[in-house]
C-alpha cells in the first residue's frame, strides 16, 4: 500500500513540477513571441498573477508543501531593486507556512528580515503587516510574553503612518495574549481603554471586538452576560460561542444543542472551518454530558481536520480539550472503563487484545480505546505493536484518518522515540508526510526503515527509499543506499538497472553530481550490454558539463565522453550518434576549443539531413565564428592602445 502511494505521489510531484516548469516555459515563449510580434505584452503584474494562480491551484490540488517550494523557487533575491516584487512573494510565502501551520519558520523568517525591512524604503503598511504576523505566529506557538513585548514596542512606535485600523487588532491580540497568559485583569483594563478608545461598537472591526469580549466573559465566568452580548449576532463564530455560553451557564438544554449541532453537521454546505466549530462545542457538549465515547470522537474529527489553530481565535483553552495526548488518555479512561466492564485483569494482554479483535468490526470506538491502552501498557512489545497496527488500521477507516495517526505518533509526549513505535505505523507516516509533500519528514522517518513492508520486493523498496532521501536533501543517506544495491557478485537485470538509473538522475537533478559521477562508477562494473555503456558514458558526460564551470578540465572530459558515447553501434549512424556528437561540440566550445568544436558541427552536417537540424547547427557555427573573431580581435585592440 505504501509503495502504492509513494509511486502515486513522486509520480504527481515530477509531473507537477514538470507542468509548472512547461508552463513557464510556454509563456516565455510566448512572451518573446508577442514581442517579434508586435503585439501588446503581458505585463509584470499580470505575469505575478498568473504564477499566483497556479500556487492557488496546486493548494486547491492538496499540495501545499509544492506551492511553497514553488513560490521560493520564483521569489526574486532581497535587494533594493527587486524590493517590492520580493515582498509579494515573500507574504504569498508567510500565508502558504500559516496555511501549514509552520509558526516557528513564520517568526524565524520575519525575524531574519526585520532589520532590512526597516532600514529600506519599505511601505508602513508592508513593514506593519510583517510584523503583526510574526506576533500571531508566537501567540500560536504559546509565546505570549514574547508576542505580547513586540505587540507593545509596535504600540509605543507608533507614527502618523500607521493605519488605525492596524492599531486596533494590535491592542485587541495585546487582550488575546494577556488572556492566553491568565492575566484577566490585565485583559479586562486592556479591554475597558478599548471600549473608550474605540466605543461599544470597538469601531471598523466591530465583530472581532465583539467576540473578543464575549470571550473574554466567558473567561470570568460571566457566561450570561456573553450570551447576551451575542443575542443579535448570527454569524457562525457568535452562534457557536452562544451555545457553548448557555452550555456553561446551564442556560440552554445540552439533547437541544446537541440536536442543533448534529443537524448542523449534517448540512452539505458546511465547511471545513464550521465543522471545526462545531465539532468543539460538541465536545463540551459530550463534557458536559460525561459522555466519553462522545468525547473520543469529537476529539479524533477535530485531529482530522487542518487548521485546528484556528479554533484557537474563536475558544480559548483548546489545547487543553484537543491534542494527541488528550486523545491518548481519553482511549486510556475509556480502555480502563471497557476492561471492568468486560472483566479484564491487569496484565492479561492476551485477553485485552482478543476482546478488543473481537470489537473491531462492531464497536470499532471500544476497539480503539482498548487498542490504545495496550500500545502502552502491554508487557511485551509484540502485542504493543499489534495494538499500534490494529489502532492505526481502524484509523485508517476514517475518512483524513491519516491526520490522526500523524498527531498520535509524531506529536505527543507520549512517544518519546520514534524507534519504539512499529514499523507499520511509521510506514503510514510516511504516507502522511507524501500526501503533505513533506519529503524532509519522509525522509527522516524512512531513514530508519531499511526493510521494506511485509510482502514488498526489498530492490523496489530500497530503490523507493534512496529517491525520497534524497529528494528530501538527505543526498549523502540516499547514496549510501544506492551503492547497497550495486555487488559485482550480483548481476541485476536490466529492468532494475534502469529503475537505478532513474534514481541516479534525481541526483543530477539536484546537482549532486559528484555522487552521481560515483554511482555511474560503481554500475559500471557490472556486465553491462554496449548499448547500457554507451548510455551511461552519455550521462556520466552530462553531468561534467553541468559542473563544468566548477573544475578545470570538466569541459573537455565531458567532450571526450559524449564523443566517445557518440561512436556508432554496428556502425550504424543513430540518433544517439547526432546527440552526442552535438553535445560533444557544445562541450569543445565551452572549452574554448573553436575549431574542434567546428570540425564536430561540419561533421554533423554531412550526416544531417534533418532542415530544422542543419539551421540550428548553421547557427551554432555562426556562434563559433564570431567567437573566433573576438578572440582575434583582441591581440590587435590591445596594440592599438599600446
Amino acid at each position: 500500500m505504501i509503495i502504492e502511494k509513494l509511486l502515486k505521489f513522486l509520480f504527481a510531484l515530477s509531473i507537477a513540477a514538470t507542468l509548472f516548469a512547461g508552463l513557464a516555459r510556454a509563456e516565455d515563449q510566448a512572451h518573446k513571441d508577442n514581442m517579434s510580434d508586435g503585439a501588446e505584452q503581458e505585463s509584470p503584474q499580470d505575469l505575478l498573477e498568473k504564477q499566483f494562480k497556479k500556487i492557488d491551484e496546486l493548494i486547491a490540488l492538496g499540495t501545499p508543501g509544492l506551492a511553497l517550494r514553488i513560490a521560493e523557487q520564483n521569489q526574486p533575491e532581497f535587494n533594493r531593486v527587486n524590493l517590492g516584487n520580493w515582498m509579494l512573494w515573500e507574504q504569498k510565502k508567510i500565508l502558504l507556512l500559516e496555511y501549514l501551520e509552520k509558526w516557528q519558520r513564520i517568526v524565524d523568517r520575519i525575524t531574519e528580515f526585520e532589520k532590512p525591512l526597516i532600514n529600506f524604503t519599505v511601505a508602513t503598511a508592508d513593514r506593519n503587516w510583517f510584523l503583526t504576523q510574526r506576533a500571531k505566529a508566537n501567540l500560536q506557538l504559546n509565546n505570549n510574553r514574547v508576542a505580547l513585548q513586540q505587540l507593545q514596542k509596535m504600540l509605543w512606535n507608533i507614527n502618523r503612518y500607521v493605519n488605525s485600523e492596524v492599531i486596533a487588532q494590535w491592542r485587541r491580540l495585546v487582550i488575546r495574549a494577556y488572556m492566553n497568559m491568565e492575566l484577566l485583569e490585565d485583559a479586562q483594563r486592556a479591554m475597558r481603554r478599548y471600549r473608550q478608545d474605540y466605543g461599544d461598537e470597538g469601531g471598523k472591526d466591530g465583530m472581532q471586538w465583539k467576540l473578543l469580549q464575549a470571550q473574554l466573559l466567558m473567561r470570568t465566568g460571566r457566561h450570561k452576560q456573553a450570551v447576551y452580548l451575542l443575542e443579535n449576532n448570527d454569524s457562525i463564530t457568535a452562534s457557536a460561542l452562544k451555545m457553548l455560553a448557555r452550555l456553561q451557564a446551564n442556560a440552554g438544554s445540552s439533547a437541544g444543542i446537541k440536536e442543533q449541532l448534529v443537524k448542523k453537521l449534517a448540512e452539505p454546505e458546511t465547511g471545513e472551518t464550521e465543522q471545526r466549530i462545531y465539532w468543539y462545542v460538541l465536545l463540551h457538549v459530550a463534557m458536559a454530558e460525561q459522555d466519553m465515547p462522545g468525547q473520543i470522537d469529537a476529539i479524533e474529527q477535530l485531529l482530522s481536520l487542518q487548521g485546528i489553530h484556528q479554533l484557537k481565535s474563536v475558544f480559548f483553552d483548546v489545547d487543553k480539550y484537543v491534542s494527541a495526548d488528550v486523545l491518548w488518555a481519553m482511549y486510556r479512561q475509556n480502555g480502563e472503563a471497557l476492561a471492568n466492564q468486560y472483566r479484564l485483569l491487569r496484565g492479561n494482554d492476551e485477553a485485552w487484545y482478543i476482546q478488543a479483535s473481537n470489537l473491531f468490526e462492531t464497536r470499532p470506538l471500544q476497539a480503539r480505546s482498548l487498542f490504545g491502552v495496550l500500545s502502552f501498557s502491554a508487557q511485551q512489545e509484540r502485542h504493543r505493536y499489534l495494538s499500534m497496527n490494529q489502532l492505526v488500521k481502524l484509523l485508517e477507516k476514517q475518512e483524513a484518518g491519516l491526520n490522526i495517526i500523524n498527531q498520535l505518533f509524531l506529536h505527543s509526549e507520549q512517544i518519546k522515540n520514534i524507534e519504539h513505535v512499529s514499523a507499520e505505523v511509521r510506514y503510514r507516516l510516511v504516507d502522511f508526510a507524501l500526501s503533505r509533500a513533506d519529503l524532509k519528514s519522509a525522509a527522516r522517518l524512512m531513514e530508519n526503515l531499511p526493510q521494506p513492508p511485509q510482502g514488498e520486493d526489498t530492490f523496489a523498496w530500497s530503490l523507493r527509499r534512496a529517491r525520497v532521501l534524497i529528494l528530501g536533501g538527505q543526498y549523502q543517506e540516499g547514496e549510501q543506499v544506492m551503492r547497497s544495491l550495486i555487488q559485482p557478485e550480483a548481476p541485476l537485470e536490466d529492468a532494475q538497472i534502469d529503475q537505478y538509473m532513474q534514481v541516479v538522475f534525481d541526483l543530477q537533478n539536484v546537482e549532486q553530481h559528484e555522487r552521481a559521477l560515483a554511482l555511474f562508477g560503481q554500475i559500471e562494473q557490472l556486465e553491462l550490454s554496449g548499448k547500457l555503456k554507451r548510455e551511461i558514458t552519455f550521462w556520466k558526460a552530462e553531468s561534467y558539463q553541468a559542473r563544468g564551470d566548477r573544475g578545470k578540465g570538466d569541459y573537455e572530459q565531458a567532450a571526450f565522453l559524449f564523443l566517445k558515447s557518440a561512436r556508432p553501434l554496428d556502425n550504424v549512424i543513430d540518433p544517439w550518434f547526432h546527440t552526442s556528437s552535438f553535445r560533444a561540440a557544445e562541450s569543445l566550445a565551452e572549452a574554448g576549443l573553436i575549431e574542434d568544436a567546428r570540425r564536430q558541427y561540419l561533421k554533423l552536417l554531412r550526416f544531417t539531413s534533418n532542415t530544422a537540424r542543419k539551421a540550428v547547427i548553421q547557427q551554432r557555427l555562426q556562434q563559433l565564428r564570431l567567437k573566433q573573431g573576438q578572440q582575434t580581435d583582441a591581440p590587435v585592440a590591445e596594440t592599438a592602445a599600446r
